[in-house]
Parts: structure tokens; C-alpha cells; sequence
């Protein structure tokens, strides 16, 4: 069973001062109560699916654990294209993590290109301009984040070939390989990630003992690929975007399917330097976007696609 798959990290891994920061209703509840805010977490904000930061992380584990278990590349006759977007991160652990990524996409041999839309309203970040200067990225220099139109327009100018957007923390697996074995026309996947819980130990994005179908974090489709107009007001890495690309692709009669189960994608954050709040953020964009219920992606399996 799928709730089989979900783990959690060890609480003495998780840094408490920043699951507090991050959240406004548990500063309100707890003050800087760092006890209590590790009571919460054990208690009742792990089953939430609530965001924390691991403490001490060995990205070294990390890589090694990737390479022993996602690099056997068996079916590579057919390649996609992947598009994401970068920016000049400051903080250098999770510019690491970007680094982490974008290296192991370039090895992906399912991959033919990666299309960059570097970010230059902070200007560039030497480190990250180094890793991109590689013969299978094109760097598109832009300023702030792409729109799904943006994006998806320029996939459209190479028709007949099978486009990946993904965020730039989205390492993709070998199961990339499962979804030639699917006829893509005129569909799209909206995949739910796996995170890291420890070095070595992955789980799909869950809340209350299920996988979370509100997040989707790649999406995958044929060109031409006839989006909806919206799309032009949805930029990638902003918060909720997932949700609003669910819900437009279903009032424009696309329903996106979900088989997160099959094709693993590896999202590695364990730095969790975000900045927004998350419970007043989110709280104004349900109601204000979607009247109060957030739109879903349901799990499904690949063969019934």
C-alpha cells in the first residue's frame, strides 16, 4: 500500500528554530518556545506535511546515495527535453543543492537539453554560470520567472518531442524512461516529488498518512502542447503555481494525471531556506484563488494512462 512509502525524518535531525520562524501560527501559539515547537512537529505537524529543515546534512551521503541508486540507465533510446530556471542564490548550502541537481541532470542520458531561465534581476552567480557553461544546457538570461506560457511556448517551436518542466531542485530517476511507454498526446503529467528525509531515505510528499496531491512539482508533455491562455499569468517556483496550473488545465478540459508512484522525482531541499509564511500566505491564496479547497492531482497508476 502506498502509505507503506511514507517516512519521516528523526526529529533530532530537524532544526525546531526554523520550523518555528517559518510558521505565523505557531509563533502565536508558542512564542519561542523551541519545546514546544518540537512537540507540535511530533505530535500532529509531521502528519501535516508541514515544511522543516534537516540540521547537518552530508550532501557527500547524499550524492553517493544518488549515484548507487539512480543512475542505472537501461532504456535510453528515446530523450526529453527538460526546462527550469535558476537565480544567484545566496545562501551557498542551498546553492549546493542547486548545483547537486543541475550535475545530475546534465549525466542523465534521458535527457538531450536543459533549457536554463537564469534569473538576472539579482544578477548571476559565478558558481551556478560555471555549472551551466556545459555543451547540453542553453542558458536563457531572463528577468524574474518564466511564465508556464513562457515556457511551454518555446517547447512548441520543436514539435513532435517530449518536454519536462520541472523546478531547478528536481532531480530526475531512471522511471523518466516509463513515460515513452505512454501515448502523451494531448495529455500532461503533473508529478507529486519525493523528498529527502536523511541522506539516504526518500518518501513521497504525504500529508495525514496520504501522498499530497495538491503539490506537483514537474510536468511532462508532447509538442505542440495547446495550453490555456492563463498560463500566462502562472510563474514557475512561485508559490501555489502547482495549483493554479491543476486548476486551469481542468477548467480548459485537460485532466492531469498523476503517477507519482512510477516516476520518481527527487527533490532535494533539505535546507528549506524559504522565506514566505507559510500559513498566511497560503491561507490568503486558497481563499482568494480557489474559494477555500485546494485543486488536486490524484495518484494514479502509469497503466492506466
Amino acid at each position: 500500500m502506498r502509505h507503506n512509502y511514507i517516512k519521516y525524518p528523526d526529529a533530532n535531525r530537524v532544526d525546531f528554530q526554523d520550523y518555528l520562524s517559518s510558521y505565523d501560527d505557531l509563533q502565536q501559539a508558542f512564542g519561542n518556545d523551541i519545546n514546544e515547537a518540537k512537540s507540535h512537529w511530533v505530535d500532529t505537524g509531521r502528519f501535516e506535511g508541514r515544511n522543516i529543515k534537516i540540521k547537518n546534512v552530508d550532501y557527500n551521503l547524499v550524492e553517493t546515495y544518488i549515484k548507487k541508486n539512480y543512475t542505472n540507465f537501461n532504456n535510453i533510446s528515446q530523450k526529453v527535453n527538460l526546462i527550469t530556471s535558476l537565480y544567484n542564490e545566496p545562501d551557498p548550502i542551498r546553492r549546493r543543492e542547486y548545483i547537486c541537481t543541475l550535475r545530475h541532470n546534465i549525466q542523465n542520458p534521458l535527457i538531450e537539453k536543459i533549457y536554463v531561465y537564469y534569473d538576472l534581476s539579482t544578477d548571476e552567480q559565478e558558481e551556478l554560470v560555471s555549472v551551466m557553461d556545459h555543451s547540453k544546457v542553453e542558458v536563457k538570461f531572463y528577468y524574474g520567472r518564466p511564465s508556464f506560457a513562457e515556457m511551454m511556448n518555446f517547447s512548441n517551436t520543436k514539435p513532435d518531442d517530449t518536454w519536462v518542466i520541472s523546478n531547478a531542485d528536481i532531480i530526475h530517476t531512471p522511471t523518466l524512461s516509463k513515460i515513452f511507454d505512454i501515448d502523451l498526446n494531448g495529455k500532461i503529467l503533473a508529478l507529486t516529488r519525493w523528498d529527502f528525509v536523511s541522506e539516504e531515505t526518500i518518501t513521497p510528499y504525504h500529508a495525514y498518512n496520504e501522498i499530497n496531491t495538491i503539490s506537483q512539482d514537474t510536468w511532462i508533455y508532447n509538442t505542440p502542447f495547446d495550453f490555456p491562455d492563463s498560463f500566462s499569468r502562472i510563474n514557475l517556483g512561485t508559490i501555489a503555481c502547482d495549483c493554479q496550473v491543476s486548476q486551469q488545465l481542468k477548467i480548459s478540459g485537460i485532466e492531469p494525471y498523476n503517477p507519482c508512484m512510477d516516476i520518481q522525482t527527487l527533490h532535494l531541499h533539505l535546507r528549506n531556506s524559504r522565506t514566505q509564511d507559510y500559513g498566511n500566505t497560503a491561507t490568503k491564496i486558497l481563499n482568494d484563488k480557489f474559494n477555500g479547497t485546494w485543486p488536486t492531482v490524484n495518484v494514479c497508476d502509469i497503466d492506466s494512462i
